[in-house]
């Protein structure tokens, strides 16, 4: 059976005698009070960019305070409609100024869907087990349904049954019928404490040298099993891969003063410090930002302070940004004609929400490792014309869907956040353009 222990606190109330206010001398008294009110003054605005980079003016006349930076390029990119993207959908919530602000220090996104899609730097730390007079960190809980005889067959890491994989060993706990506990982690008046919320009893055994913890699951306790994992039980490793992120690199969705190892510009990027980040790459259904708005979100974050709440009325400090010395390097879509150098991230950044996860539209998943082969195949629309023609965009079916050509089947590409077709930018479709005109290389080795 599983239990959820609910702590209930109550405040007693004493009541005493009480007389007409208009008779109480003690109510009409004056209270000496002074209001600490912060002082008027002027606030200290960063200098002005003067020098000659046309990319660093165009972002400074644009975008010239976090205000701007939320309301032209978070929010067209990443929360305009209710319901879709970072608006009310997704974690997190980008859509309003308050909302962009509240993402500085915030824990990055482990609403992934998948465990092989959060990034370990993302992962939480894990609840505890309380077994055997141990507390051990909860790495991840599963649970596999069907029949399954413990006491006649041999146990495995995906026997039906409950299972637990923890970041420590149980040591050599035997199998017994106990009560296994939950606790978590809480700080109470400046101290760190744990309280138990949630208990499974049954018959339990250990695999893995006491790390892996396997719980019979019988026909009558299948709706406790349920229960149990509903209450929302804290996995230390998510993602299953054996490395507990809170205990190595957490990581914040915004990081102050350094965009390189901010959860939200990697998701844009695809990667942290070169290592790759799951998923597809940001913003999904709409433009990617250009140079220009990335070194303002660069800017924009390198000047922000731990502990200090953005003033986003202030002016985005270009003129000390170490990133406007050469933006270029900022550009999302790096530079060339090649698939792996520019084709494969314009594709990516613009239809990868469509064409990726378990059915991808059109067979074409973007996000798999051999999607260049895949490439040079027909399409599933129509079968007698390749997706790519090397050579030949007149004949290369990808081509022909971007453009809207009459031959094509079903809508153009790419579809925008409400589904209706939109045209790339005049410079991505030429690259692509390029690209094939020039034998569609995979890259230049």
């Amino acid at each position: 059976m599983v239990k959820v222990h609910v702590a209930w606190f109550a405040t007693a109330l004493l009541l005493g005698g009480c007389s007409s206010p208009a008779d109480d001398a003690s109510l009409k008294g004056n209270i000496s009070f002074e209001a600490n009110r912060p002082v008027s003054g002027e606030k200290s605005e960063p200098a002005v960019y003067t020098g000659m980079n046309a990319t660093v003016l165009a972002a400074q006349e644009r975008l010239n305070t976090g205000l701007d930076l939320q309301q032209k390029v978070i929010l067209r990119t990443c929360g305009p409609t209710g319901g879709v993207c970072h608006n009310s959908k997704e974690y997190p919530d980008l859509h309003t100024p308050g909302n962009f602000v509240d993402a500085v220090g915030a824990p990055c996104n482990i609403q992934s869907g998948t465990p092989e899609a959060v990034f370990d730097g993302c992962e939480p730390s894990g609840d505890l087990l309380v077994l055997g007079g141990l507390e051990v960190e909860v790495g991840y809980i599963a649970s596999y349904p069907g029949e399954f005889d413990p006491e006649k067959e041999t146990i495995t890491e995906k026997s039906p049954g409950l299972h637990i994989v923890l970041a420590g060993s149980l040591g050599d706990f035997k199998r017994r019928y106990t009560e296994a506990r939950f606790k978590r982690k809480f700080a109470r008046n400046g101290k760190v404490d744990s309280l138990s919320f949630a208990s499974f009893q049954t018959d339990w055994w250990t695999l893995n040298d006491g790390k892996h913890l396997y719980g019979r699951v019988r026909d009558y306790q299948n709706d406790s099993v349920q229960q149990l994992l509903a209450v929302g039980i804290e996995e230390g490793d998510t993602n299953r891969n054996g490395i507990f992120g809170a205990r190595t690199a957490p990581i914040q969705m915004i990081v102050p003063g350094s965009p390189e190892t901010s959860y939200l510009v990697g998701r844009m990027r695809g990667d942290i410090l070169d290592v790759k980040i799951p998923g597809t790459l940001m913003p999904l259904a709409n433009q990617p930002l250009d140079v220009s708005e990335m070194l303002a979100l660069y800017c924009y974050i390198v000047a922000l302070k731990p502990g200090v709440r953005p003033d986003l009325a202030s002016r985005i400090d270009y003129a000390s940004c170490p990133y406007s010395g050469d933006p270029e390097k900022l550009n999302l879509l790096g530079k060339g004609v090649t698939w792996a150098s520019r084709v494969q991230s314009v594709l990516e950044f613009n239809c990868g929400s469509c064409h990726s996860g378990a059915n991808p539209q059109g067979g074409l998943d973007l996000a798999d490792g051999d999607v260049y082969s895949r490439l040079k195949k027909p399409s599933l629309q129509k079968p007698l014309m390749n997706l790519i023609e090397p050579g030949d965009i007149t004949k290369s079916y990808l081509w022909l869907k971007m453009v809207a050509d009459p031959g094509i089947v079903g809508l153009a590409m790419p579809l925008d956040a409400m589904g209706k077709p939109r045209t790339l930018p005049p410079a991505e479709l030429a690259d692509i353009k390029t690209w094939i005109e020039n034998g569609a290389l995979e890259s230049l080795k």
